[in-house]
C-alpha cells in the first residue's frame, strides 16, 4: 500500500512525501522495513531526524549509504530548485532569485566530481551563510578574508589556576610543571612568555587553532600574532606608541621593556597605544621574541 505524506510545518508550504511505510518514533520518521528497497545496511533505516541542535537532518547518519535523491521538483518558502541535468537551478518565477547572468545555477555537480555552489559566479553577491558552517574534512580557499577578528589564537588551558581569575587581555607564560598547558605570568622578564588571552577591549580572535581531545586543545583562545588588548601596569614608566612589552611581576601584566639584556626573548610585542596611568588596557601587535 503506498502511503503520502503532505508535510506542511517543515517547510512553510506542502509536498507529497511518498513511501511504503512511514513509522514515526519520537522525533525520528523511520522507513518501514516491509519495503525491503527502503531497507538500509544499518539497522536504524532513519528518514528524517529532528535533531537536538534544532536542525533537521535528512538521511541521518547515512543510515542509507546511496545518498538521499529527489526524483522532483521541491518547493520551499516561494522559491523552487529544478533538477536540470547535473545542475540544481533557482527557478525564475521568483524576482529575487534571478542572477545577473542567464544560468541562475545555484548547484553543479561538475565532471571532476565536485559539488559547486554559485556556479561561475552567477549570483555576483557571492554565497551568503546565516549561520555556522561545520566542515568535516579540509577547506581549500584562495583568498580568506576574516571580518570579526584581528588575531591568530590558538586554544590553551591554564594549568592550577591560580586566585586571580584568568581574564581577556592577561599575559600567559609556558608552565614547566604542566606540558602543553600555560600559567599567568608572574615574573618581570620571564622568557617563557607566551601570548596574551585573546578578546579584550572588544577585540575578538580572528582565528582559533586546536585540535579536539589532544593535548593541542584547551579552554582559553591565547593570541600568537596580530593585535590584541592587553593589561599593562606603568611600573617600568608610561607606555607609549612603539614600546616594546615584556612580563611584569605582577600576574598577568605586562610592562615597558627597558632593560635589553633581560628582555631578550622575553618580549610578547609592541605597543600599538598609549597608556599613562597606573595600569590598564595597550592595544598590542604581537610579536614574540
Amino acid at each position: 500500500m503506498k502511503l503520502t505524506l503532505l508535510l506542511t510545518s517543515l517547510f512553510f508550504g506542502s509536498f507529497p512525501l511518498a513511501a511504503q511505510d512511514l513509522n514515526v518514533n519520537g522525533a525520528d520518521i523511520k522507513l518501514g522495513l516491509s519495503d525491503g528497497r527502503s531497507i538500509g545496511s544499518r539497522l536504524s533505516q532513519r528518514a528524517l531526524v529532528h535533531y537536538t541542535s534544532d536542525r533537521l537532518f535528512l538521511n541521518f547518519a547515512g543510515d542509507f549509504e546511496g545518498g538521499t535523491f529527489i526524483g522532483s521538483d521541491v518547493t520551499i518558502e516561494g522559491f523552487s530548485l529544478n533538477h536540470n541535468g547535473a545542475d540544481f537551478r533557482l527557478g525564475l518565477n521568483d524576482g529575487r532569485s534571478t542572477g545577473s547572468k542567464k544560468s541562475q545555477r545555484a548547484l553543479v555537480h561538475s565532471g571532476s566530481d565536485r559539488l559547486i555552489v554559485n556556479y561561475e559566479g552567477d549570483f555576483e553577491g557571492g554565497t551568503f551563510i546565516q549561520s555556522n558552517l561545520n566542515v568535516s574534512g579540509t577547506t581549500t580557499t584562495s583568498v580568506l578574508n576574516i571580518t570579526g577578528g584581528s588575531d591568530l589564537s590558538e586554544s590553551f588551558d591554564v594549568a592550577d589556576k591560580p586566585m586571580e581569575k584568568v581574564q581577556p587581555g592577561m599575559v600567559l607564560c609556558i608552565d614547566r610543571k604542566n606540558p602543553g598547558k600555560l600559567k599567568l605570568s608572574e615574573t618581570a622578564y620571564d622568557r617563557t612568555v607566551a601570548g596574551i588571552v585573546s578578546g579584550a577591549g572588544d577585540v575578538n580572535p580572528g582565528l582559533i587553532m586546536g585540535q579536539e581531545h589532544s593535548i593541542a586543545s584547551g579552554e582559553y583562545p591565547v593570541a600568537l600574532s596580530g593585535r590584541v588588548y592587553c593589561k599593562v601596569e606603568n611600573s617600568n614608566g608610561t607606555i607609549t606608541p612603539g614600546d616594546l612589552l615584556t612580563t611584569s611581576s605582577k600576574p598577568g601584566y605586562a610592562m615597558k621593556a627597558t632593560d635589553r639584556e633581560k628582555a631578550q626573548g622575553a618580549i610578547l610585542g609592541k605597543a600599538m597605544t598609549a597608556m599613562e596611568g597606573k595600569e590598564g588596557l595597550v592595544l598590542v601587535l604581537v610579536s614574540l621574541q
